[in-house]
């Protein structure tokens, strides 16, 4: 977990100087779900889909954060967003 926790440190760092980059809040969000702060990883991966709404993974790890805070509806509809913006991307 230590990794996990040193990635965050090193990705909230980067975060000042680039905070208009969806990468840093994607690994922030995916950082934290490791953690189990899952609202963490919410906070940040819907900050990563507002930069880079057309990124199939980042609204589909958006959906894992939505399942996992029981938020069922709201998490099919990033899966099946994610699976349209994969078959446009073919």
């Amino acid at each position: 977990m230590k990794q996990y926790e040193n990635s965050i440190l090193a990705f909230e760092k980067v975060k000042v100087n680039f905070p208009r980059e969806w990468e840093v809040y994607f690994y922030l969000g995916k950082g934290y779900k490791k953690l189990g702060d899952d609202e963490q990883a919410l906070v940040n991966l819907l900050k990563a889909s507002y930069l880079a709404p057309q990124e199939p993974h980042v609204v589909f790890e958006l959906g894992v954060s939505y399942e996992e805070l029981g938020e069922a509806r709201k998490a099919l509809e990033c899966y099946y967003r994610a699976k349209r913006l994969s078959q446009l991307g073919e």
